[in-house]
């Protein structure tokens, strides 16, 4: 646990809150940091003052703001250009899978060549220890036949 001594001061954040109830805002306040970077802090909400009421004039005009949207969503140019990003989102998801299916595609050719030369590797390996092993033995048997 770290000490009063141990913090540094930050100052309080205030942020709207997310629902739609303007009334209340959520302040953060920033107990401080200890010297290892830890940042402590409390949360809590707290309904608006008036003065802070009046100040916040954004988001109060809603219906005209959904007037402005059905007019602009009516207008043709705005709807084709809509249309015409949707279809590039379309492509450019294709284009994605396609990218992810022949990286898979390579992966699986690559290690597949991989496993093929490691698999000649081993067998020219074995044929070779093989036919050592066999003129060995024919050389000792040679050797005991004529000299011992």
């Amino acid at each position: 646990m770290t000490t009063p001594s141990e913090l540094i001061r930050v100052p309080t954040i205030t942020t709207p809150s997310d629902d739609d109830s303007e009334e209340e805002v959520t302040e953060t306040k920033i107990i401080g940091v200890t010297e290892t970077g830890v940042i402590r802090k409390r949360s809590f909400k707290r309904k608006l003052t008036k003065e802070e009421k009046s100040k916040r004039k954004f988001g109060a005009d809603k219906q005209e703001y959904e007037k402005i949207t059905q007019r602009i969503m009516s207008e043709r140019f705005f709807t084709s250009a809509i249309e015409g990003l949707q279809e590039r989102l379309k492509m450019l998801g294709l284009m994605h899978t396609d990218c992810l299916d022949m990286l898979g595609q390579w992966e699986t050719t690559h290690k597949r060549r991989i496993y093929a030369s490691r698999h000649k590797r081993d067998t020219d390996s074995a044929i070779a220890t093989f036919i050592v092993s066999l003129i060995l033995v024919c050389i000792c048997w040679l050797l005991k036949r004529y000299i011992w």
